[in-house]
């Protein structure tokens, strides 16, 4: 009998050997998590929140002297600050956009007299509405709203040293008027983004100088500029 049972038992544990060895030699894996629990999608919208960035460029315009006469023409170049708020809904941007660039767009020519006379921006600065339609992480975007500058301009007797002679006028004041633009901005990530814009800037016409030399003068600009924001 104790034969039997001995027996048994050894073909029993010869039978389950197997199977016991097989799940010792399986690796435990765990229950997989959901895809979500390790991926988080990028937010929905890249282009809603506030903003902040640095831009630069070149401008070329001319001051009107007189009746349609020209005062000079001007170029140089220009670098600021700039910020906004921009709101998205589906594939349309809006917003608000304002800066401040300090400027160098100026000249110095010869005039009959002789005079000679010399004329620049030194800054300017523009608050603007802004809308525009995105392809992908392109912003396609038309602006339109207030500028301001501050024009400087001189007038020197031609026949004695320039600047030695010092001017025998002398105007600087702040001028108002609008801008107009285009531009294309991109998402590099969620919070970066770079860009290139055309701004169109009309200050109007004032009077500058006295007496014999007394006349008005406005400006019109046109400015290539690029720059890179930052969005909270």
């Amino acid at each position: 009998m104790k034969t039997f049972l001995r027996t048994g038992v050894t073909l029993a544990a010869l039978a389950t050997a197997p199977a016991f060895a097989a799940d010792l030699a399986r690796p435990y894996s765990p229950p997989s998590a959901p895809a979500s629990d390790f991926y988080s999608p990028n937010p929905a919208s890249t282009w809603t929140g506030f903003y902040v960035g640095v831009m630069g460029g070149y401008g070329v315009g001319r001051f009107n002297r007189g009746q349609g006469g020209l005062f000079g023409q001007v170029s140089g170049g220009d670098f600021g600050l700039n910020g906004g708020f921009t709101f998205q809904s589906g594939n349309v941007v809006a917003g608000i956009e304002g800066d401040y660039l300090w400027a160098n767009i100026s000249n110095f020519r010869s005039q009959p007299g002789p005079v000679m006379t010399s004329a620049r921006l030194e800054s300017v600065m523009t608050a603007r509405l802004k809308a525009g339609y995105l392809f992908d992480r392109l912003l396609a975007y038309a602006t339109v709203g207030f500028a301001g500058g501050s024009v400087k301009a001189s007038l020197y007797d031609g026949s004695l040293p320039v600047p030695a002679g010092g001017p025998l006028y002398s105007h600087q004041r702040w001028r108002n008027g609008y801008a107009a633009g285009l531009g294309l901005e991109y998402a590099i990530t969620n919070n970066v983004s770079a860009k290139g814009e055309y701004m169109y800037i009309n200050l109007r016409s004032r009077s500058i100088f006295n007496g014999a030399y007394a006349t008005n003068t406005g400006m019109d600009l046109s400015l290539l500029r690029i720059g890179l924001n930052y969005r909270f």
